[in-house]
């Protein structure tokens, strides 16, 4: 009998292993873990043949996705990044072919978008305003909200087509005039991103003070890629290193203009969030 009781916890303690969520942090947008507790977070748990992960922004529930034919938390990390970069040619992983995923989003207007990833394409089911009505009728309709924001009031405008996301319009007032988030093809660097990112990173003098102390940094610097390829409306999204922001603006408005944002054949405006690293090697 004590043998069968054994034997039932041991069972037991393994069951709940099985169960039990993984919780990782991460630098902002997600763009790296950290190893610091950080207000980005996700927690995952093993499904059959997947993995379930929850993705949190300062405590709020931003994203849940069961995701098929997935085996660890670093693809799991890999094909979100894919997710929510808009499918962005430089993160797609061969792999995620052979993914299906049912994924859940709450954007910042309190909309739940709910989609089906499969052969390399996300279909939306419905897409549910905060009042819980559905704005799809067979796979096509717009989202339309405004937000108010430090110093702008910028219009969301998102047009779905056949169950496909076919245009994601930012209309801002005060500059009346329109950034698309979602493009055909990204704008870039004529040199190519990786390319570019290193060159840039090499170039900057990191400040004498922090790299005697060992310290490293990461500064996220926001700006707009016109339909000429020309940087505009820099905004630094991190705010701990003031000066070190500021010069790194400065730095990337006197750079060569990019390729433009293609979308539906034109070039566009867009906008681009940029992580810039510097480490200790630099």
């Amino acid at each position: 009998m004590k043998r069968l009781s054994l034997t039932t916890a041991i069972l037991f303690i393994i069951y709940l292993s099985s169960k039990a969520q993984e919780v990782k942090y991460f630098e902002n947008f997600f763009h790296k873990e950290s190893s610091e507790i950080t207000p980005f977070k996700r927690t995952y748990e093993k499904i059959e043949d997947g993995i379930f992960v929850n993705q949190f922004e300062f405590d709020t529930l931003k994203l849940s996705a069961s995701i098929k034919k997935i085996s660890s938390y670093e693809q799991t990390d890999e094909f979100l990044k894919y997710f929510n970069n808009q499918f962005a040619e430089w993160n797609y992983k061969p792999y995620f072919d052979k993914i299906s995923a049912n994924i859940k989003v709450i954007n910042d207007n309190d909309y739940v978008l709910n989609s089906i990833f499969k052969n390399n394409s996300n279909k939306y089911i419905n897409v549910l305003t905060p009042d819980s009505i559905n704005i799809l009728k067979n796979g096509s309709g717009v989202m339309s909200y405004t937000l108010k924001l430090k110093s702008e009031v910028e219009e969301y405008k998102t047009v779905f087509k056949d169950s496909l996301l076919f245009s994601n319009l930012i209309l801002r007032t005060s500059k009346n005039d329109t950034i698309h988030a979602k493009v055909d093809i990204k704008a870039t660097p004529y040199e190519g991103l990786e390319n570019f990112y290193k060159q840039f990173v090499q170039s900057m003098n990191y400040p004498f003070l922090k790299r005697l102390a060992g310290k490293e940094s990461k500064i996220y610097i926001q700006f707009v890629v016109d339909e000429n390829g020309q940087l505009t409306d820099f905004e630094a999204l991190s705010r701990n290193f003031d000066r070190f922001e500021k010069k790194t603006i400065n730095k990337l408005s006197k750079l060569p203009n990019w390729k433009p944002a293609i979308f539906d054949g034109k070039k566009v405006k867009s906008r681009f969030v940029l992580p810039v690293t510097f480490d200790l090697t630099h």
